[in-house]
């Protein structure tokens, strides 16, 4: 009977494979460091990622400044909207379109968003994201020039 029951769901992931949901996520990429009003030196960190079917990640991360190009400081909270993040959504190499930014609205040290810019007609298509972060440096934000996750089929 196990195999029986094993055997069926494999059946119904060939016939129905959008119900597999597939991830593939950036590593947490240094973006630029800068001086928040009060705090020393700060490192902002950013993550992309292709979640679920054709969702699009982005996370930025603020750790203490130990480097350039390092994101391997201790996080460091920061007061609500001193954080932002970005989504790009791009299918098959042509963008879709931009999220807006997203920011803060507690304290914290990482601040997400998960939304799905593309739309997934039915046959295989290729998606990845652009993620952007931002820190606020006490007259605007600062940031870097983004990073792009890793290609998923869907």
């Amino acid at each position: 009977m196990r195999r029986l029951t094993a055997l069926l769901g494999i059946l119904v992931i060939l016939a129905y494979p959008s119900l597999v949901a597939a991830t593939a996520y950036g590593s947490l990429t240094y973006q630029t460091h800068w001086h928040p009003p009060g705090y020393a030196d700060t490192a902002l960190c950013v993550q992309p990622g292709i979640v679920d079917t054709a969702r699009n990640y982005s996370q930025s991360v603020t750790k203490n400044y130990v480097g350039s190009g390092s994101c391997s400081g201790s996080n460091r909270a920061l007061p609500s909207g001193w954080i932002r993040t970005q989504v790009a959504g791009f299918r098959s190499g042509a963008l879709c379109g931009y999220s807006g930014w997203y920011y803060s609205n507690v304290q914290t040290s990482s601040w997400q968003i998960w939304i799905q810019m593309c739309s997934n007609p039915s046959g295989t298509q290729v998606f990845h994201t652009r993620g952007y972060g931002g820190g606020w440096y006490g007259d605007g934000y600062v940031g870097g020039a983004g990073v792009t996750s890793p290609s998923q089929n869907y």
